[in-house]
């Protein structure tokens, strides 16, 4: 759940709401459809954000070995939701929260929210020098100047390689 979030920056909403029928193993594609949330304390499956939340991911050698590995260890329920709590219901936010917190401190991280890996993960996709327009399409964003503005964070280190190209140039 945690790698797909932070790898494709997926809202929490759009985590929950994935379904195996959008996991297409064939042809290595995630496919964002529905969102879950919870009203009143009740699962509630919904639309998307906007429009274009609705999206096609490629599904990355890793994630595809996790995915199948969670698959093969959980058992599938009548709503055909890919994550659970350990009861068989739909995985709770508030849960998921605690539990991304609690693996952040042992893994020595500061701990963030799960909004905050979305921007984590806009982050690392320009870092890995990827157009803004792709960034956008993977994070689902209507507009490229959320991604720009809002989610995608400047690193000193990115700084430092910007304009040690630009020296190069005027060298």
């Amino acid at each position: 759940m945690f790698l797909l979030l932070l790898c494709y920056g997926l809202r929490r909403g759009e985590l929950l709401g994935l379904r195996r029928q959008d996991l297409d193993f064939e042809n290595d594609i995630i496919r964002i459809r529905q969102s879950l949330r919870y009203l009143n304390g009740k699962p509630s499956v919904g639309p998307l954000k906007t429009k274009t939340s609705r999206r096609d991911l490629p599904m990355l050698p890793v994630i595809k070995d996790a995915l199948h590995c969670h698959l093969e260890t959980t058992q599938a329920y009548n709503d055909d939701l890919v994550f659970h709590s350990s009861t068989g219901n739909p995985a709770y936010p508030n849960t998921i929260r605690k539990t991304f917190t609690r693996l952040a401190l042992r893994a020595g991280l500061p701990p963030i929210t799960i909004h905050e890996a979305r921007h984590t993960a806009a982050t690392l996709l320009a870092e890995a020098w990827s157009s803004p327009k792709e960034a956008q399409k993977i994070l689902g964003h209507s507009s490229i100047t959320t991604t720009l503005q809002i989610y995608t964070h400047s690193r000193l280190q990115r700084e430092a390689n910007a304009l040690g190209a630009v020296m190069q140039g005027i060298l």
